[in-house]
């Protein structure tokens, strides 16, 4: 079985790995196996010039909810990384989350993961499916 812990350190590594093609405009596509309703983006904002990150957007279906994401992630009892703020969200449509570029990917990845259970509604013993996509 694996554990959340096992799952962050291996998203970490593939969010990782998109940096390196960062002129790329990379994304990754977080999926729950047999549920590709139940999905969360993991994507790169970089500066166009220098090829640094610039911040990650994580975007997520927000269908079944329609208080402001921050509020529902407190909600629920999850703690974003400092400075997250709303990139966009609509109610009962989507919800776009800025993360800051200096956290740290594991933490990241745990905070997405967590997103794809506690608000997406994935089972805890949910295996996830990862696509690295690029032009976002």
């Amino acid at each position: 079985m694996t554990t959340d812990a096992d799952q962050a350190i291996w998203l970490a590594g593939l969010i990782a790995r998109s940096i390196a093609s960062i002129e790329l405009s990379p994304g990754l596509t977080i999926e729950v196996e047999d549920d590709p309703k139940q999905w969360i983006q993991v994507i790169i904002e970089s500066d166009d010039i220098t090829q640094n990150v610039n911040g990650y957007i994580l975007n997520y279906p927000y269908r079944q909810h329609s208080i402001e994401p921050l509020e529902k992630l407190t909600e629920t009892g999850l703690i974003p990384p400092p400075d997250t703020r709303i990139d966009a969200w609509e109610a009962g449509g989507f919800a776009r989350l800025w993360i800051r570029p200096d956290v740290p990917l594991v933490g990241l990845a745990h905070f997405a993961i967590d997103i794809l259970k506690k608000i997406i509604g994935a089972d805890d013993s949910a295996e996830l499916t990862v696509r690295i996509e690029y032009g976002f």
